[in-house]
């Protein structure tokens, strides 16, 4: 299967995932060891049918308690689901992080002290909310 083939929230990336777990898994069993994955919301609402399906899978949903440093370090972070909620940006200017620095470029650059500069606070705690009663309504959840 080519990258092409491969569309990120199409029926074969999550059959990909799903393959992935099933080794992952037997490798895990083999050596009595734990497999963590992470996974946003939206990837897994498409997934938990998959792994319900999968035989001796366990799975646990975490998060954050503190919805506003939730919001906070997605925003930080650049991930998709908040990005019309507020913009990384350097601490020492509060000019905005650059599209092209990705999350490892930046723990390689501490000194940037990058910081969330929110444009709609509220929504955003809104919206994780949302996400984290999605959570909560799941079997086996634990709050960090």
């Amino acid at each position: 299967m080519t990258s092409k083939e491969l569309k990120r929230d199409g029926p074969q990336y999550y059959d990909l995932i799903k393959e992935s777990v099933q080794r992952a898994q037997a490798v895990a069993i083999k050596t009595d060891t734990l497999v963590f994955f992470k996974a946003s919301i939206k990837h897994y609402r498409f997934l938990r049918s998959r792994f319900k399906a999968l035989e001796h899978v366990s799975y646990v949903g975490f998060y954050r308690e503190n919805m506003l440093d939730r919001c906070i370090c997605m925003i930080r972070d650049r991930f998709y689901e908040v990005k019309p909620f507020g913009i990384a940006v350097f601490g020492q200017n509060g000019t905005k992080i650059p599209d092209f620095s990705s999350f490892r470029m930046r723990q390689q650059h501490p000194e940037w002290n990058v910081q969330a500069k929110f444009a709609n606070a509220e929504k955003c705690l809104e919206e994780d909310l949302n996400r984290v009663d999605f959570i909560r309504g799941q079997d086996l959840t634990v709050s960090v």
